[in-house]
């Protein structure tokens, strides 16, 4: 049905404009192909560091309270270990050993989100620049 509207606007237009172009063949004549595919492309860009931030967002929450729970973790055996009946010095090790690769691991994931949403950012720009130059309608 969307397509049926779409359609009808398309043709509304064609004939108050008097041509036989469709909105979309208007635009690539007036834009480019180029024109009209940077354009595209800017918006799927906007879209995608949307979503990427949104993503990035949540698991950053995701690092904190992980951090947290770690943090009691690692505030547990550092009391256990000052106990006289506590674990050994090689349990609160290999405990620790643990904490900090999960801690490496929620600090490497969350880099790397970053990372990945600064070079998606970083394209936006690019493609921003691009689709100032296009003419508008």
């Amino acid at each position: 049905s969307s397509a049926r509207v779409r359609a009808a606007e398309e043709e509304a237009i064609d004939e108050a404009l008097g041509c036989s172009f469709s909105a979309d063949q208007l635009a690539a004549k007036l834009l480019g192909a180029s024109g009209v595919e940077d354009v595209g492309n800017f918006f799927k860009s906007v879209a995608a560091v949307s979503r990427a931030e949104e993503v990035l967002v949540a698991q950053h929450r995701e690092a904190v309270e992980a951090d947290e729970l770690l943090l009691e973790q690692e505030r547990t055996m550092l009391a256990d270990l000052q106990q006289p009946d506590g674990c050994s010095v090689d349990e609160y090790a290999g405990a620790l050993e643990k904490v900090l690769a999960a801690k490496q691991r929620i600090v490497s994931e969350l880099q790397g989100r970053l990372d990945a949403l600064k070079e998606m950012m970083a394209r936006e720009e690019e493609l921003s620049a691009t689709v100032k130059q296009v003419p508008l309608l």
